[in-house]
């Protein structure tokens, strides 16, 4: 019962911060004793995106445009090693 309170109330939690329902659903499916360790990789936009007092603040203050940034984080980058011509 308790387990069920705490698993409950920590869903929540994660769907208030806009956590992705599929990364959401993998943690959530996994037994106690198993650990999904979140990569740097699950938390960058476009997956995660921002939260939405931050995309406001980055939208007023630095003129932030979210369908450039999801089109620059498609793009190859230049100084990364499988992209550099040698």
């Amino acid at each position: 019962m308790a387990q069920q309170q705490a698993e409950e109330e920590l869903r929540h939690l994660l769907e208030r911060e806009r956590m992705p329902k599929d990364l959401l659903e993998t943690m959530m499916s996994r037994a106690s004793t198993q650990i999904y360790w979140v990569t740097r990789k699950d938390l960058l936009p476009p997956r995660c995106g921002y939260s939405s007092w931050f995309e406001e603040l980055i939208t007023a203050r630095c003129d932030w445009d979210k369908d450039f940034e999801a089109r620059c984080s498609k793009a190859p980058h230049p100084l990364r090693s499988e992209n550099a011509r040698g």
